[in-house]
């Protein structure tokens, strides 16, 4: 019984250690691509571009009378307002 008892903690360090080699792996990944960010900017610009204007194709699909071609809303649509607000007494 005292056995399992001891071993409580060092369970918990195992997975504090287990825990801690995670998250330095996950940062040298993300070191990694910040990295290639920086040597080549270019293709992040092309990738977000690309990210962007597919998001745009989505939103346009979904609702079409939410977005304009050029991603602007005419006068029409800004002349109502998008929030009523009740005035309260």
């Amino acid at each position: 019984m005292g056995e399992a008892i001891g071993s409580e903690p060092n369970d918990g360090v195992a997975h504090l250690q287990a825990a801690a080699l995670e998250m330095i792996a996950a940062a040298r990944a993300f070191l990694e691509v910040a990295e290639r960010v920086v040597q080549n900017p270019d293709a992040v610009r092309t990738a977000v571009g690309t990210v962007g204007a597919m998001a745009k194709a989505v939103m346009q699909t979904v609702d079409p009378a939410s977005t304009k071609a050029n991603g602007d809303r005419d006068a029409d649509d800004q002349a109502d307002p998008p929030i009523e607000h009740i005035t309260l007494s």
